[in-house]
């Protein structure tokens, strides 16, 4: 599990907050990504995959 933060961001203009939405979608894909590739590495090889 993860440790998460919401922070709330005001004033912003459209084109920003789509922006930081676009960011936050693509922090979250490749999370997921990482934490794939550690979870087949895992079963493939036995081991832990170090970063």
């Amino acid at each position: 599990m993860y440790f998460t933060i919401r922070q709330q961001a005001k004033h912003l203009f459209k084109e920003d907050y789509r922006s930081i939405r676009k960011l936050f979608l693509i922090a979250k894909k490749l999370t997921k990504q990482a934490i794939y590739n550690i979870r087949q590495h895992y079963f493939a090889e036995g081991k832990y995959l170090n970063y």
